[in-house]
């Protein structure tokens, strides 16, 4: 699935900049700011046995292409500006150019 490739590649491209629990309270952080607009998107539980990118993973198989692409887009945005408030504009955008160096919307970053 395309979205969690996404996910899996920033993750690997981040992590060892910001580290690994920085990236993963990002995604929480993400998940939690869209809870209202879509409400299927896991939560994060204290004391949860699942990781939370495993229970979005999961939550994503029942889920409409359309629901996917806009939860997906959404998260993203919001992943992003945290990104950029923590390590700059600059940074950010030079690693996404890096992670995906094909992608189109690149080009004008």
């Amino acid at each position: 699935m395309d979205a969690i490739v996404v996910w899996r590649a920033l993750f690997k491209k981040f992590g060892p900049l910001i580290g690994p629990l920085s990236t993963e309270l990002l995604f929480a952080r993400s998940l939690a700011a869209h809870e209202n607009t879509f409400p299927w998107l896991p939560q994060a539980v204290s004391g949860a046995l699942r990781p939370l990118f495993e229970e979005f993973e999961r939550c994503l198989d029942n889920r409409t292409p359309e629901e996917i692409v806009a939860a997906n887009t959404a998260l993203l945005a919001t992943y992003t500006t945290g990104l950029n408030e923590l390590i700059g504009a600059g940074l950010v955008t030079r690693f996404l150019q890096a992670t995906f160096p094909h992608d189109e919307s690149n080009k004008n970053t």
